[in-house]
C-alpha cells in the first residue's frame, strides 16, 4: 500500500518542485488532440469536442493542422488546403476553433503536417525528396508563415514545426 500511494504521489507530481538553484520548467500542459479540423466539418461538433476537451480536466488543445504536396518528389508545398478551400480559408477556420478554444479556458498548441497527395504506398511526408530543396524550403517557409502568423495574432501558446519531415533533416535551409 506504501508503495501505491507513492507511485501515486510520483505520477501526480504532489510535492514536485525545482531543487533550490534549479532553473523552474515550464508549466506541464495537460493536453487533448482535436483531429481533423475541416472547414466542411460540422462547426457544432468541434465547439462539443472543446467543451469535452474542458470537462476532462485538460488545460490545453493540440490542432493539428494540414498542408499538401503533390508527391515526395514536389518541387513546392501547394498554395491550396483542399480545391475549392483555399489555406487561407482553411487558416480562417482554425482561427475561429482557436478563438472558441481560447474562450473555452484552453490553451491551444498547433502543430502543422505537410501531406502526401498521390500516395504510392511509399511517399510519405518523412521521405520528402524535391529536386530543389532551396526551393523547397521558401516554399514550405512561404506555406507556414501563414500558420505563424495566426499563432501570433491568435496568441497560441505553442507552435510546433517540422512534423516528421525527416528527410528535411540534413539539409540546410537558406
Amino acid at each position: 500500500m506504501r508503495r501505491l500511494a507513492l507511485a501515486l504521489l510520483l505520477l501526480t507530481g504532489v510535492g514536485c518542485g525545482p531543487a533550490a538553484g534549479a532553473t523552474p520548467r515550464a508549466p506541464f500542459l495537460r493536453g487533448v488532440a482535436l483531429s481533423e479540423l475541416h472547414p466542411g466539418h460540422d462547426a457544432d461538433a468541434y465547439r462539443r469536442g472543446l467543451a469535452t476537451i474542458r470537462a476532462l480536466g485538460a488545460s490545453s488543445v493540440l490542432l493539428p493542422v494540414y498542408g499538401y504536396v503533390d508527391s515526395a518528389r514536389s518541387a513546392d508545398v501547394d498554395t491550396l488546403f483542399e480545391p475549392p478551400v483555399t489555406a487561407a480559408a482553411y487558416r480562417a477556420f482554425v482561427r475561429g476553433i482557436v478563438r472558441e478554444a481560447h474562450e473555452a479556458g484552453l490553451g491551444v498548441m498547433i502543430i502543422p503536417y505537410l501531406n502526401v497527395r498521390r500516395d504510392d504506398g511509399v511517399d510519405w511526408r518523412g521521405n520528402l525528396a524535391p529536386p530543389d530543396w532551396e526551393r523547397w524550403f521558401r516554399s514550405y517557409d512561404a506555406w507556414l508563415g501563414g500558420w505563424t502568423r495566426l499563432a501570433r495574432e491568435e496568441r497560441v501558446e505553442l507552435l510546433a514545426v517540422g512534423a516528421e519531415l525527416v528527410s528535411s533533416e540534413s539539409q540546410l535551409a537558406l
